[in-house]
Protein backbone atom coordinates (compact mmCIF):
# COMPACT_ATOMS: atom_id res chain seq x y z
CA UNK A 1 0.00 0.00 0.00
CA UNK A 2 1.39 3.12 -1.11
CA UNK A 3 1.80 6.12 0.98
CA UNK A 4 -0.03 9.84 0.20
CA UNK A 5 2.89 12.29 0.48
CA UNK A 6 1.67 15.75 1.80
CA UNK A 7 2.01 18.41 -1.21
CA UNK A 8 3.47 21.58 -0.17
CA UNK A 9 0.68 24.04 0.46
CA UNK A 10 1.44 27.42 -1.99
CA UNK A 11 1.44 30.54 0.66
CA UNK A 12 0.86 33.08 -2.65
CA UNK A 13 -2.77 34.00 -2.81
CA UNK A 14 -3.94 34.92 -5.91
CA UNK A 15 -4.19 38.06 -7.00
CA UNK A 16 -7.55 40.01 -6.35
CA UNK A 17 -9.87 40.60 -8.96
CA UNK A 18 -9.59 44.09 -9.86
CA UNK A 19 -13.70 44.69 -10.50
CA UNK A 20 -14.82 46.06 -14.02
CA UNK A 21 -13.10 48.48 -15.85
CA UNK A 22 -14.53 52.23 -15.34
CA UNK A 23 -13.26 55.05 -16.96
CA UNK A 24 -14.53 58.39 -18.04
CA UNK A 25 -13.28 61.46 -19.99
CA UNK A 26 -10.67 63.63 -17.62
CA UNK A 27 -9.24 60.22 -15.66
CA UNK A 28 -5.70 59.68 -15.38
CA UNK A 29 -4.06 56.34 -16.38
CA UNK A 30 -1.30 54.46 -15.99
CA UNK A 31 -0.46 51.80 -18.73
CA UNK A 32 2.87 49.70 -18.08
CA UNK A 33 5.44 52.61 -17.86
CA UNK A 34 3.04 55.17 -19.47
CA UNK A 35 0.40 57.89 -18.49
CA UNK A 36 -1.81 59.72 -19.70
CA UNK A 37 -5.15 61.17 -19.71
CA UNK A 38 -8.31 59.89 -21.40
CA UNK A 39 -9.93 62.11 -24.01
CA UNK A 40 -12.91 60.78 -25.55
CA UNK A 41 -14.88 57.60 -25.24
CA UNK A 42 -16.55 56.26 -28.40
CA UNK A 43 -19.21 53.70 -28.53
CA UNK A 44 -22.73 52.62 -26.79
CA UNK A 45 -22.74 52.92 -23.25
CA UNK A 46 -23.31 49.52 -22.49
CA UNK A 47 -20.09 48.55 -23.58
CA UNK A 48 -17.62 51.19 -25.26
CA UNK A 49 -15.67 49.90 -28.74
CA UNK A 50 -12.57 52.57 -28.11
CA UNK A 51 -10.57 55.26 -25.84
CA UNK A 52 -9.14 58.08 -26.60
CA UNK A 53 -5.84 58.71 -24.99
CA UNK A 54 -2.91 61.38 -24.55
CA UNK A 55 -0.03 59.72 -23.70
CA UNK A 56 2.69 62.62 -21.30
CA UNK A 57 5.08 64.21 -23.85
CA UNK A 58 3.21 62.97 -26.66
CA UNK A 59 1.34 65.49 -29.19
CA UNK A 60 -1.04 63.78 -30.76
CA UNK A 61 -4.00 61.45 -28.82
CA UNK A 62 -3.98 57.61 -29.60
CA UNK A 63 -7.44 55.32 -29.86
CA UNK A 64 -6.89 52.36 -27.65
CA UNK A 65 -9.83 49.07 -28.48
CA UNK A 66 -12.03 49.09 -24.89
CA UNK A 67 -11.30 45.05 -24.97
CA UNK A 68 -7.62 45.44 -24.88
CA UNK A 69 -7.75 48.01 -21.91
CA UNK A 70 -10.10 45.68 -20.40
CA UNK A 71 -7.46 42.43 -20.61
CA UNK A 72 -4.62 45.10 -19.51
CA UNK A 73 -6.83 45.72 -16.40
CA UNK A 74 -7.56 42.30 -15.24
CA UNK A 75 -3.90 41.46 -15.71
CA UNK A 76 -2.81 44.50 -13.50
CA UNK A 77 -1.01 46.54 -16.27
CA UNK A 78 -3.57 49.23 -16.50
CA UNK A 79 -4.12 51.46 -13.38
CA UNK A 80 -6.62 54.45 -13.23
CA UNK A 81 -4.50 56.84 -11.04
Amino acid sequence: MATAEAKPQATESPPADPGPLVLRRGDRIQLGYRTGAVDAIRGDWLKPNDVRVTWDGQKYPVWIQWTSLELDHAKGRLQVL
